[in-house]
Formats: structure tokens, sequence, C-alpha cells
């Protein structure tokens, strides 16, 4: 298994080429590729029936909404700038005003930003859980503040994913995302180091989740480095797509960044996995399998598609 499997799937590329066939202009930017690439099968499976069983309105409505379109672009653009501009896992200056309520009440309630944070810091032990260091270490969200703070005005986020994945897993995202608790909850934090947390937002590397033991006090996650890409704003659907190298250890394209642990005193490389642990897996939750998921797809889009790294001018020329 390596970080992007879904790349040299064989029926996969059967399914894109299947349904390139009923789009009016097979092409797209990279936004659109990368999501076809990462998308589930099942859906793939069902625009392709759809197709077949009434051609030219379901090829019409395909064509529009695989090719290049803004509310794709703005979807995905948004997961990434959400990360980078307000991410700081420090509650707002109006958040902050809620700290004059008393304790007793303030503690019972879960999404407090403040209260997720002490918890979160409990729980790694103010460590950054991939290099051990324990300065300069910020809390960070697994998902975004900003998509957690109710569904108006990011119906058009949900709706872009709905293109792609199983309405069984958007549900569950946004169940999650818009859980009344909130995002600022203990599930949706980790410690990390400030230079991990930048190359995070950037999709340098992704967090596969593996596993989470029974007791729910084990979380085994799964580290790769991911490929530096341009964003490019017209290609062939059924391009293909360079496979992730599984054995990096260190950012590619000229770029050159590492992350060590300091307990290991070694490199953190490709494959590698970390166990997050916990002593109370009820007051000191471990990060939410489902969220974790999520973060593994969409930042695996950010960097086939570069869309993490485009500029508002580059994606309108």
């Amino acid at each position: 298994m390596g970080p992007a499997d879904e790349l040299l799937d064989p029926r996969r590329r059967d399914l894109i080429a299947r349904l390139s066939r009923y789009m009016e202009n097979p092409e797209t930017d990279s936004i659109g590729w990368a999501c076809l690439w990462f998308a589930d099968l099942s859906t793939m499976e069902d625009l392709i029936k759809a197709c077949e069983q009434n051609p030219p309105t379901v090829s019409r409505h395909i064509s529009a909404a695989l090719k290049k379109n803004d509310q794709r672009s703005q979807a995905i653009r948004a997961w990434a700038s959400a990360r980078s501009s307000e991410d700081s896992g420090e509650p707002s200056a109006d958040e902050e005003s809620d700290t004059e309520e008393p304790p007793t009440k303030k503690r019972r309630l879960t999404s407090d930003p403040c209260r997720a944070k002490e918890l979160c810091e409990e729980r790694d032990d103010e460590k950054c859980v991939l290099t051990g260091c324990t300065v300069p270490v910020e809390v960070v969200h697994i998902i975004p503040r900003s998509l957690g703070k109710g569904e108006e005005g990011l119906g058009d986020f949900w709706e872009a994913l709905i293109c792609y994945w199983s309405p069984e897993n958007v549900s569950a995202w946004k169940e999650q995302v818009l859980d009344p608790d909130g995002v600022d909850t203990c599930s949706n934090l980790m410690c990390l180091v400030n230079v991990a947390r930048r190359l995070w937002e950037l999709a340098v590397f992704a967090l596969k989740p593996l596993s989470l033991s029974e007791d729910k006090r084990q979380l085994e996650v799964q580290f790769y480095w991911l490929p530096m890409n341009r964003y490019r704003q017209t290609m062939p659907v059924t391009a293909i797509p360079s496979p992730f190298p599984h054995n990096l250890s260190s950012t590619n394209a000229g770029y050159t960044t590492v992350l060590c642990n300091i307990v290991t005193r070694s490199r953190i490389s490709s494959g590698d996995i970390f166990t997050f642990k916990t002593d109370d897996p009820v007051g000191h939750p471990l990060p939410s399998m489902q969220l974790l998921n999520m973060q593994w797809i969409l930042t695996r889009v950010l960097a086939l598609s570069g869309a993490a790294w485009v500029t508002e001018e580059e994606e309108d020329q």
C-alpha cells in the first residue's frame, strides 16, 4: 500500500475513460482532474449508468459538472485557504468573550475553543505528535474551523464533494463537521510543531488513518510526503497522473525540507507509522477517524492538483 494507490488502479482508469466519452469536451482543470482520480469508484459507476440510461440529458449535466467550474475550484481552494489563513488553533475575540461564563458552565461546553485546546495539549503532552518537539508547538485543526460554522454559505463546498464522493461518505463527513459540538473539540485537534503545521497546510504531507484500537486508546496513522505539483487550467480528464513516490524522506521539486523525530533521531519518511495515545478516550478523545479520512482524501487532491499553491490570478488566467 502506498500514498496514492488509486492512481494505479486499472479499474479507475477504465471508468474515467468511459466517463470521458459522455463528456461534450473531456477536459477540465487540474482540480477537477484530481478529484476524479481520488473519487469513489461507486460514484463514477453511478454517473456512467445514468449516462447509459439517458445519454443526451445526463451527458450535458455531467459535462457541466466535471469541466472547470468556479464552484468546485472555490470549494477545494476553501479547504486549502481555510487551513492556512485562519486555523491558528486559537479562539477569536468573540469566542474568547465566552470565558466570562462561570467555570462550571464553561466546562460543560464540549465545543469551547479554549477548553478543547487544553484537552488536546494534555492528551498530546504538549508535544508534536510527529516530531516529539515541545517548542514551538501549536494546536491545529484537522478540519478548518471555518467549515464548522454552520451550513449556511458552505452549500457549494458540500455540493462539490457530492459530485465525486458517495452520499454516504459526504454525509458522514458533514455530520462530523456540523456536529452541534462544532470543530473546536479535542477529536478535531492535534499538536504539531510549527513547520509541520505549515507543510500540512500546503499539502506537502498527509496522514493516512489506519486503525483505532477497540478501547479507543490508540490510533495508528501513516505518514506520507506528497509531490508538489503545478496547477493546470486545462487538461484531459484521461491524463494519467504520475504515481506518488512511496519512499520519500523529504519534500521534492527542489524545495528540500525535512522533519526529524527527536526520539529516534531519524528523518520522518513516507510509510512511517505513528501511534497516537490517550489515557482517557472519553475526556481526551483521539483524533476522529472520519475527520482524518476526509483530510487524507482532500489533502491528496490538493497535492495532485497544485491547488494549495495556485494564486487567484493564475487560476483566472
